[in-house]
């Protein structure tokens, strides 16, 4: 077999294991018209939530072992920052402050498997989301939002495991 074809099936066989060890995660909306704020428009929104879905799937593929399953339902989500009218004729714009305009989720989740069965109830939120060196500058989509789920996934799921 020729080098370049044999590291293709190595990495497509690397990648079909990891994935298969992976745990599998449910996330649903719960009445997303309630929230706070999950965008500015209806596509903005759908967009978000979509967001929020692959980031916490992405978690439980990275972290959860392969017979959990982890259900999160999603009951309220305020994102960082505020909308702002934008100049004359302009779209609004999200400014982040640093103040009372701070992420804020309430989620409720069911984590199965093997031995396993723990549930919750928790309102997450980051007062500090402006503050620290891994913030400024970052232009990935609800960076704020996703250091907030990833600090609580690990806290809730990964305890004593290296990142």
């Amino acid at each position: 077999m020729q080098p370049g074809i044999r590291t293709a099936v190595l990495a497509a066989c690397v990648g079909a294991s990891s994935m298969a060890t992976a745990g599998q995660v449910e996330v649903v909306f719960v009445d997303p018209a309630s929230y706070t704020d999950i965008g500015s428009a209806s596509w903005d929104d759908n967009a978000n939530m979509r967001e929020l879905d692959r980031y916490l799937r992405w978690l439980g593929q990275r972290w959860l072992a392969a017979d959990q399953s982890l259900k999160v339902e999603v009951l309220e989500v305020d994102l960082a920052g505020a909308m702002r009218p934008g100049p004359t004729g302009q779209p609004e714009l999200r400014i982040l402050a640093g103040d009372a305009d701070f992420p804020r989720m309430r989620l409720r989740y069911t984590l199965s498997g093997t031995g396993v069965q723990r549930s919750g109830d928790e309102r997450l939120a980051d007062l500090n989301y402006t503050r620290g060196l891994a913030n400024r500058g970052d232009s990935q989509a609800l960076f704020y939002e996703k250091r907030m789920l990833y600090a609580w996934f690990k806290a809730r799921f990964v305890a004593g495991r290296p990142d």
